[in-house]
């Protein structure tokens, strides 16, 4: 196996653990709305006598827009569901006039982010 084959499958490796990282938060992240969730809507119910249609207002939009960051996690979690397989399916490299090195830039079908190095990597479309 040569160097650069190494350096691939190392990088793909650190790409794919980021992404499953990545996931795990997303899944703790969508069980705390879970119970945010749970939490209002019991709140709601076992008030609902004492809250007058103001406050009744207030915790339904607060269950909305629980719901709707929800969603948006789960479709991320969609996205780097289908990474974990295949994390990105190309790479060029960018060399800069009078550098000899180049700076490679993977492309996937979806754009990945290394939350805790703040690096992007993977490029999706």
């Amino acid at each position: 196996m040569t160097t650069i084959e190494i350096e691939e499958k190392s990088r793909l490796k650190d790409c794919k653990v980021s992404i499953r990282d990545a996931l795990a938060s997303i899944d703790i992240r969508l069980r705390e709305y879970a119970q945010e969730i749970q939490t209002r809507k019991e709140y709601m119910w076992d008030a609902r006598r004492d809250m007058d249609h103001i406050e009744k207002i207030a915790v339904r939009q607060t269950i909305e827009q629980t719901l709707d960051s929800a969603e948006v996690l789960k479709e991320q979690r969609d996205k780097l569901v289908k990474l974990t397989q295949s994390p990105y399916f190309g790479r060029f490299d960018f060399i800069k006039p009078g550098e000899t090195k180049g700076e490679p830039v993977y492309v996937g079908v979806h754009h990945s982010l290394d939350e805790a190095r703040r690096a992007t990597l993977v490029y999706g479309r």
